[in-house]
């Protein structure tokens, strides 16, 4: 039977954006009605050991990647009947990559090896590939599948550890791996960052002051018998092309993350032990001012040669870098943490000081490219311990980062920003800075039956935030909004995934001035002039960039720009076209959302139907 006037009411609100957040009325999925919002969490749904992730990156198509391992030979289930096997007895290495809603797509680990590994950090480059590093024990093969193997060169019977780096293609293809060549000593590697142009930097330690080797022409010793710095740039086909550590060092000094701009400079954070002076070459030379650990920043330009290094100028007791992020105006921001309650001085009349006596604060330094300091930020009222570990920026310059509070009390970060532990020991922690370093939101979980912590964070192209760590135990674990995630094993640390909004791309029709709805034609009416004017009102915090009008499939216009009240409009020549309206609305980031209702014309003279 032909049904003229009853039709079926369709309402889709889609994101078509690969970037976009989980639609208003999609089910089982949070939706955001604040910035900071969490939208999804995940964990292992299968694991009988422990497992843990370190940090976590997006690549250009919102897909997003998570790094840190698996504990033995058992199997682990992250989801979407992604499963994973690692090969040694003890730690093993494990990637898992993820959509943007959070369904695992992949995951890779180890299939050979003598002894641990581990993975610390990744970075995705233009074309997608994804370089982890880590760190590899003893000299034995590894394998990571695809018939791509590697082999450390020193072993120990305590620490044998090995630098390691390995690249992946966007499908879990492993294409190449590296480690020492020679060492002499414990090595790894802790940071990776690639350049525009496809080559690759890692960051990490080696022991000792005798040489390393990368390849067979790219040595590299560091100066102190204890832990020294290292940086190496790869070529995007693994080859060692340079090598730096340090010149001169009174003691113990180590890299932990790194950062390139798009000129091919690389920033580098970590740490320096003593007052002494430490020097990176072409005279460059820097002293903190605590006999135990100070904060390091070091600019390299793409060659390798250092251009200035950067530490405390006023330190009372200690402090450490253990991450950098830059941002589109070329300022970086590093994090870590200070000690005790008095005042530290990171040049340039910047200083900060801790709300917790006699124990670590956290710590977040913003710089200009030249190595100026401009803020530092660290708790203004604290319970007991916080550090950050993780930071990122998003497009507008704003700052986030990660890291864990102990203890159930009240830590603020200025601005009226405060957030309060669950658990009485380690608590996860996400805080919100804009570009002038005030605080505009902070979050840890709002239910926390044991300890959890976040450790890498990141943004993806619609400013959404993605945090990695791990989460204690097989318990519930809350992190507002309806949103909930349980471990696996109960025994220890479960790998840890949370997703929270940032300005919302969701595109939502709301209602008409002076109508409960959202666009001034239902199902079934009737029209019965021969020119009648659409209405619709969306909604995006991101921006409406455009609406298009159709009947039919017939485009009739693209609207720019709405009224006062925000309500976009088109004429329809209804003695033209009939039946079918669909309206179209695009953001500001291209994600869109579609409103279809069905209609029929009246008239005099019957109208063409435009099919």
């Amino acid at each position: 039977m032909f049904r003229r006037y009853i039709l079926n009411f369709v309402v889709l609100v889609l994101l078509l954006s690969p970037f976009g957040l989980a639609s208003l009325f999609s089910l089982g999925k949070a939706y955001a009605l604040n910035q900071g919002d969490a939208l999804w969490a995940k964990s292992t749904v299968e694991g009988q050991e422990s497992s843990f992730f370190y940090t976590t990156e997006t690549d250009s198509n919102g897909d997003l990647y998570a790094v840190g391992w698996v504990r033995e030979n058992n199997e682990y289930n992250f989801g979407n009947g992604v499963t994973v096997t690692g090969n040694g007895a003890n730690f093993n290495a494990v990637i898992v990559k993820y959509n943007s809603s959070g369904d695992a797509l992949w995951a890779r680990s180890t299939t050979q090896g003598p002894n641990l590994s581990r993975f610390y950090d990744l970075a995705v480059d233009p074309t997608g590939n994804v370089y982890v590093v880590g760190q590899i024990y003893d000299n034995g093969v590894y394998g990571f599948g695809d018939g791509v193997t590697v082999q450390g060169s020193y072993t120990d019977p305590y620490e044998p550890g090995n630098a390691l780096i390995v690249k992946y293609d966007s499908s879990g293809k492993a294409l190449w791996a590296r480690s020492t060549t020679t060492a002499p000593g414990f090595s790894d590697l802790g940071g990776v960052a690639t350049d525009s142009t496809g080559n690759v930097y890692a960051v990490g330690t080696i022991t000792g002051n005798n040489d390393y080797s990368f390849s067979a022409s790219v040595t590299v010793k560091g100066n102190a018998t204890t832990d020294n710095p290292v940086l190496i740039k790869y070529s995007s086909t693994g080859d060692a092309i340079w090598a730096k550590s340090v010149e001169t060092a009174p003691d113990t000094s180590q890299f932990n993350g790194l950062v390139v701009d798009p000129t091919g400079n690389i920033y580098v954070a970590g740490f320096v032990k003593s007052a002494g002076n430490f020097g990176f070459g072409n005279g460059v030379t820097v002293a903190g001012k605590s006999a135990n650990y100070n904060v390091l920043a070091v600019k390299y330009n793409s060659s390798g040669v250092a251009q200035w290094a950067r530490s405390t100028e006023v330190a009372p007791d200690s402090s450490g870098f253990s991450n950098i992020a830059i941002d589109a105006a070329g300022n970086f921001y590093a994090t870590g943490y200070i000690i005790n309650n008095n005042l530290f001085d990171f040049g340039n009349n910047t200083t900060v000081s801790g709300a917790a006596s006699l124990s670590l604060n956290a710590l977040l330094v913003k710089y200009n490219a030249e190595g100026k300091a401009q803020w530092a930020r660290s708790t203004e009222t604290a319970g007991d311990v916080s550090e950050f570990g993780g930071v990122a920026t998003d497009a507008a310059g704003n700052v986030y980062v990660s890291g864990n509070m102990s203890g159930t009390g009240t830590y603020g970060f200025g601005n009226g920003v405060t957030v309060a532990g669950k658990y009485e020991y380690d608590n996860n922690v996400l805080v919100k800075y804009n570009p002038s370093g005030t605080a505009l939101w902070a979050r840890s979980a709002t239910k926390a039956p044991d300890s959890s912590c976040f450790f890498g964070v990141t943004t993806d192209a619609a400013d959404n935030v993605y945090v990695a760590g791990y989460i204690t135990g097989n318990s519930q674990f809350d992190f507002g909004n309806g949103v909930t995630t349980t471990g696996a094993y109960s025994g220890g640390d479960n790998a840890l995934l949370v997703k929270y909004a940032g300005l919302s791309t969701d595109i939502v029709y709301q209602n008409l001035p002076g109508l409960d709805k959202p666009i001034n034609i239902e199902d079934g009416d009737v029209i019965t002039v021969p020119l009648f004017t659409i209405k619709v009102k969306p909604y995006s915090e991101v921006g409406i960039s455009k609406v298009e009008f159709y009947v039919d499939d017939n485009l009739l216009c693209t609207s720019h720009t709405s009224d006062k009240d925000g309500v976009y409009s088109c004429k329809w020549d209804t003695t033209k076209y009939h039946s079918t309206v669909k309206v179209i609305t695009y953001n500001a980031h291209g994600g869109t959302a579609t409103l279809t209702r069905t209609a029929s014309v009246s008239l005099t003279v019957l109208p063409k139907t435009g099919r």
